[in-house]
């Protein structure tokens, strides 16, 4: 078990590093922008599917709302980027989906969540790469020692990027959400840097 310790002012410094634009094996992470937050980003915020084993699912999302949770961002450890697809012909990028890093400098932390909005990419690999992406990054910086995340059972998707990314399983919420009326389990992962 590795002891909590102060952070360094040099740790946490490094913990408050801004996120760079990262290059995955076929995704690019890059920090969220107001112009990223588009009709098709609301979209897939309202999308049933999606959604369907996030909280974000009981919130009738709109532009002007997500430009707020963006501005939440500003100032904040916190790390938020657009997973992007790039073009085969090499002329830009498709927006698939978003990344969150919530860090904590005072313990050494993170907390990721994913959301791959873009349907026709699911099933590819695609989100695997960009939680792997940030999770490798956020495992390298100063003073950070553990990275979490937490999916529902039935999100069996998640479950493998989990583990895909080095996390195991920590603890379980026994019948903690209910998913389309069902007791669902929540389960919790760690990784140690």
């Amino acid at each position: 078990m590795n002891p909590v310790r102060p952070q360094s002012a040099a740790a946490q410094a490094g913990l408050l590093a801004p996120l760079p634009v990262l290059q995955g094996r076929r995704v690019v992470l890059r920090p969220m922008r107001a112009d990223d937050i588009t009709e098709q980003h609301v979209l897939w915020l309202n999308d049933p599917e999606v959604v369907r084993y996030s909280n974000q699912r009981f919130v009738r999302h709109t532009r002007i709302g997500c430009l707020q949770y963006l501005a939440g961002f500003e100032g904040s450890p916190n790390l938020y980027a657009s997973i992007r697809l790039p073009d085969p012909d090499g002329t830009g990028e498709s927006r698939i989906g978003t990344i969150t890093g919530y860090r904590n400098p005072y313990h050494g932390t993170a907390d990721m969540g994913i959301l791959m909005g873009d349907r026709a990419v699911w099933g590819q690999g695609l989100g695997r790469d960009a939680f792997c992406t940030l999770a490798d990054w956020l495992a390298l910086q100063p003073g950070m020692r553990k990275i979490t995340c937490g999916t529902l059972a039935s999100n069996l998707a998640m479950l493998q990027v989990a583990h895909a990314a080095g996390f195991v399983r920590e603890a379980v919420r026994t019948a903690q959400e209910l998913v389309d009326g069902q007791a669902t389990d929540l389960v919790l992962f760690a990784r140690f840097c």
